[in-house]
């Protein structure tokens, strides 16, 4: 059997969002960017200690997850009888988010340049899903978000926290597998393919969900595709 693969590690891990409640103040929020054009909205804790300002950010940098060096993520086209024509193909993925360690130490420092050393970065604001509404959106305006959404078999639930991770398994056919190695392999045909997590956070009230989104051109020019087996 020849397999066409771009082959990435793929563990699935869970966890457990930590149980405690966050109070936030009434003042707007801070917005700033970081070097790596990151965008934060940072929420300061209800508190009234100049020496202790704890922030909270919102959730932000959607990715495919990775462990050490290698992207958790796994796409494979196969065959049956060796004839060199795909059959179908299966992609998994483990998507997280939050800030990366380097992210929260410049994003850290660049908010004590606003609000004094007594402001920190405290983590991320505690989310919860959207309960009643489909918390993955799939979209572009190219076809490739319909194959991908029809071809989608099975999902985990929303990441809760940093570092939690979602999976995602599809299934393809065999004329979806030779258009999803088509992709792969020129990842600028992926400009606009979104993937959006709805979610709600207890400390901010709002009537519709917020969106945590990542863009899946992105995420595979950050893999850098590989094939073996050919």
């Amino acid at each position: 059997m020849k397999l066409h693969a771009f082959p990435l590690l793929f563990f699935v891990a869970c966890g457990w969002p930590v149980c405690f409640s966050q109070s936030l103040d009434r003042v707007p929020g801070t917005e700033i960017f970081l070097s790596d054009k990151t965008r934060l909205i940072l929420r300061r804790g209800d508190t009234k200690e100049i020496s202790h300002q704890p922030y909270y950010y919102q959730p932000v940098n959607l990715r495919i997850a990775s462990r050490g060096k290698d992207y958790e993520f796994l796409f494979l086209a196969y065959n049956s009888d060796d004839n060199g024509f795909a059959d179908g193909a299966i992609m998994h993925m483990l998507l997280t988010w939050g800030l990366t360690s380097l992210q929260v130490e410049e994003a850290d420092s660049l908010l004590k340049s606003l609000h004094g050393n007594g402001a920190f970065i405290a983590g991320a604001l505690l989310i919860e899903p959207a309960i009643g509404k489909e918390s993955l959106h799939i979209h572009s305006e190219s076809p490739v978000a319909e194959m991908l959404n029809l071809s989608l078999k099975s999902k985990g639930g929303i990441p809760l926290s940093p570092g939690e991770k979602m999976a995602l398994s599809f299934m393809f056919s065999a004329t979806d597998a030779y258009q999803m190695i088509e992709f792969l392999e020129n990842p600028e045909k992926l400009k606009g393919l979104f993937f959006d997590i709805l979610y709600y956070t207890p400390a901010i009230k709002s009537r519709e969900p917020f969106i945590l989104r990542g863009e899946f051109q992105q995420w595979m020019e950050n893999i850098g595709e590989k094939e073996i087996s050919k």
